[in-house]
């Protein structure tokens, strides 16, 4: 794929997150990796009202070869692709349900993928993250640690998704914000949990 083609898929996938709905003012980062280096939004840039002027190119170690400052969120993009090479793409946003749930601690975390099939189906392993203040390089040694998951809770923060390519990590932030939303209406109701057979079966 040409390097103007990753660039267009970028800003082609934050517009339409920004339709969704999911991005808030200058909030949130995106990136995606190639082989002359990873794709990143800029330091406050609007997810979405992304164009190539709030597009950065890092090589792998974070020094900028393009652009503007990029997010300050880079370090666990960065941690994130040196432990999952499987991994295309990184969307990091504060959706309502992301945020809200991020807020109910680990226990209410681990249950998520008890409410629906597809979450496993399609991400797999959810993880959650102790706080941290946004930037911090902790985030992205604690994400780094469990290259299992696809997806990860950042508590009192929101979500982090990653994806093979950029709109496979688009369709999991659906998946995932459907999900925390189901999750969060039923918090309080008597509901049929998916056993570990069940989910056994979706692996």
């Amino acid at each position: 794929m040409q390097e103007k083609t990753y660039i267009d898929e970028l800003i082609k996938t934050s517009l339409k997150l920004g339709k969704l709905g999911y991005c808030h003012g200058s909030s949130g980062n995106i990136s995606i990796r190639t082989v002359s280096g990873i794709y990143v939004s800029a330091s406050g840039s609007r997810l979405s009202e992304l164009n190539e002027d709030s597009i950065t190119l890092i090589s792998p170690d974070g020094t900028v070869l393009s652009g503007r400052k990029p997010t300050k969120e880079v370090p666990f993009h960065i941690a994130i692709y040196e432990s999952d090479p499987s991994c295309g793409a990184v969307i990091h946003l504060h959706t309502t349900y992301s945020g809200v749930v991020s807020c109910m601690g680990e226990n209410f975390t681990a249950h998520l993928c008890r409410y629906m099939p597809y979450l496993t189906m399609k991400i797999g392993k959810i993880g959650f993250v102790p706080y941290y203040k946004p930037g911090s390089p902790e985030l992205g040694r604690i994400m780094a640690s469990m290259p299992e998951c696809g997806a990860y809770i950042l508590s009192n923060h929101g979500m982090v998704v990653k994806g093979k390519d950029i709109q496979i990590a688009a369709d999991n932030v659906e998946e995932l914000e459907y999900s925390l939303q189901i999750s969060w209406l039923l918090r309080n109701e008597k509901s049929r949990l998916l056993s570990d057979e069940e989910l056994g079966e979706l692996v």
